[in-house]
């Protein structure tokens, strides 16, 4: 790293040993890493974090995920040549959501399949199941699913419910949450679809103004480094690389 913060694209390779040695050494130097996943500056995951952690939906017993996408060559090549396929690629995004909220997973029962393209050694058809005490999360991507997608985020309480779809762009979170009033209202996130709207490119724009300002000391960073190595191990023993 030659005493260089490090703004580290997704996901951080397949080798854990390594990245742990990227993380030893910003510990030892006092250097941040960060992340490129792209869902930390999202209002509307931020929500769900902040309800979810409130205590409002009372204990956390189920999370589902749905992140899908389409792609063609090359690119289909390219991820080929890592195990996990259209999983290792995008399920980063999510798992830096739901290690946040829920922690190491205790057991990861993994799907990884080819189901659908012809391209060798890519596989398309992903499901991985993580148990946590007392709670279950489901994260399933595929890599051939019509646009528009039906990308979204689900968490289910034993006092109430979040749902959020789609997630890009954010419109709407369907929330039930225990009030004096009906118990069922939906929180609106206009204020997220002011600023993005249909822009693809804000969400890493922020990402990167965020590492800036952490690295200038006006910030505390987002996550810790523990954090950034506990999504990569949580990554690879999806796809059966730990």
């Amino acid at each position: 790293m030659k005493g260089k913060n490090v703004f580290y694209d997704k996901p951080a390779g397949d080798n854990f040993k390594e990245f742990q040695q990227c993380i030893k050494i910003a510990k030892d130097n006092d250097l941040h890493i960060q992340m490129g996943y792209m869902f930390r500056n999202h209002k509307g995951f931020q929500a769900l974090i902040d309800i979810s952690k409130s205590g409002r939906i009372g204990d956390i017993f189920s999370l589902r995920a749905h992140m899908s996408t389409s792609i063609q060559e090359p690119m289909r090549k390219q991820i080929s040549d890592h195990r996990g396929g259209i999983f290792f690629d995008l399920a980063g995004h999510i798992l830096d959501q739901l290690v946040y909220l829920m922690g190491r997973p205790d057991k990861i029962t993994s799907f990884i399949r080819k189901d659908i393209t012809r391209t060798a050694n890519f596989y398309d058809n992903c499901v991985c199941v993580y148990e946590f005490k007392n709670a279950f999360a489901t994260v399933d991507i595929s890599s051939a699913e019509a646009t528009p997608m039906a990308r979204r985020f689900e968490i289910y309480g034993t006092k109430g419910s979040l749902i959020m779809e789609p997630f890009e762009p954010a419109q709407t979170i369907r929330a039930i949450i225990p009030n004096e009033k009906p118990n069922e209202f939906y929180i609106s996130i206009k204020d997220y679809i002011a600023s993005f709207g249909g822009n693809d490119t804000a969400r890493y724009i922020e990402g990167f103004d965020r590492f800036i300002d952490i690295i200038s000391g006006k910030l505390k960073p987002d996550r810790t480094l523990e954090h950034e190595l506990l999504v990569q191990e949580t990554l690879l023993r999806s796809v059966s690389l730990l």
